[in-house]
């Protein structure tokens, strides 16, 4: 949800404004910019409709999910990993892992993630996503996550600026 450009300008005083699509201009007072002379401008990311800082957003990075499989009987099964940083969210933008080398601990790596704090799962079922068995521990209890309400809670990472490899046994908040 954050939109980029490069301007080249010429030193001097500028007034501009954001507009969505090819209409919905900010309704604020225009924005102010000075320009000096040889020097790049970096301006703060702007919160549309608002001349108040947004306040703190994270570069996106890649995190690199892994789970180890922990004795579930894996053959003809694999490993999702889950949450509210796909599209759709949650079971529906699972994105499937793989154990390429053998050693029962899969991974997936999800580029260019922009939320600082991310909820997660893993679920471990059929290729065909029909029979699946879900993180369903007491996350928030054992320290790696945080109650879900109605549901079994969710795991949870604070990232930071720079990619993340997080790695837990399925079910549990042993790290691998």
């Amino acid at each position: 949800g954050i939109y980029m450009d490069t301007l080249y300008l010429s030193p001097g005083d500028y007034e501009y404004k954001y507009r969505i699509g090819s209409s919905g201009w900010e309704g604020n007072p225009n924005r102010q910019l000075t320009v000096a002379a040889e020097t790049n401008v970096v301006l703060e990311t702007a919160c549309f409709g608002s001349l108040e800082p947004c306040g703190y957003v994270c570069p996106p990075s890649d995190i690199t999910f892994q789970v180890f499989e922990g004795g579930l009987p894996v053959t003809g099964g694999i490993f999702w990993v889950m949450g509210n940083f796909t599209e759709p969210q949650w079971q529906d933008g699972a994105v499937q892992m793989s154990d390429a080398d053998g050693d029962g601990i899969w991974t997936a790596t999800v580029t260019d993630v922009c939320q600082p704090l991310i909820y997660y799962k893993y679920r471990y079922g059929a290729v065909d996503g029909t029979t699946f068995v879900e993180d369903t521990a007491n996350f928030s209890i054992w320290g790696c996550g945080v109650d879900n309400g109605g549901f079994s809670d969710n795991r949870e990472l604070n990232r930071g600026a720079n990619d993340t490899t997080v790695c837990f046994a399925f079910n549990t908040c042993e790290s691998c």
